[in-house]
């Protein structure tokens, strides 16, 4: 009786075993790796597309840690004009919140990114080519003119690169208590050449 307990026993083994060996892992394509990652966008990716961000660069998880935050601030930094008007403004928000939660020293939460996104996904920014455009969308608010340097700063009017600003009923007013992430800056001037001395000693 054992023998025969024994003998179906390793029957049912074998039988295990060549099912394990015929399976094959399910090989997942590239295609398919989009389509995954697309499906869990969330609000803050739906900026970070808009500043131009591959999402495949960026993985979905709940927390990124600051080594990874700190990439996507580098690339954001980077790019931040690269002549695409549409994605400056979400850039600079993005950079912005990024920079705000990396202040804390911990993993950068994607919950936190999206209600502080919340928060200031009203405001707007000055982009190099002289117009207001929304920090949020991208589009052009208000074209205000050629950019020049004032103490420093690039602005145009009375708008400067380094500012947030919010909509009022009849324009927009600075949101003094924010700062954005002016990495936008004219060239400064190049010294002048000095001028080589001619050399009058005797031959």
């Amino acid at each position: 009786m054992l023998t025969k307990s024994w003998g179906r026993s390793a029957l049912m083994i074998m039988a295990v075993a060549s099912l394990w060996g015929c399976s094959h892992p399910k090989v997942i394509t590239a295609e398919q790796q989009v389509e995954a990652r697309y499906a869990q966008m969330d609000e803050f990716d739906v900026l970070l597309l808009r500043a131009g961000v591959d999402l495949m660069e960026f993985p979905a998880q709940e927390a990124w840690t600051v080594d990874q935050a700190s990439d996507l601030v580098e690339w954001l930094h980077f790019k931040i004009y690269d002549g695409n008007q549409y994605a400056y403004g979400p850039r600079i928000l993005a950079s912005f919140l990024l920079a705000e939660e990396l202040k804390l020293g911990k993993p950068v939460s994607r919950r936190a990114l999206i209600e502080r996104m919340k928060r200031h996904k009203h405001l707007a920014v000055l982009n190099p080519d002289g117009h207001l455009v929304s920090a949020y969308m991208g589009s052009t608010l208000l074209c205000v003119g050629a950019l020049h340097i004032e103490d420093g700063i690039p602005q145009a009017g009375d708008f400067r690169v380094d500012a947030f600003y919010v909509p009022t009923g009849n324009g927009f007013q600075e949101e003094a208590n924010l700062v954005a992430p002016a990495i936008f800056t004219h060239p400064a001037p190049r010294p002048p050449t000095p001028q080589k001395v001619a050399d009058t000693q005797p031959k």
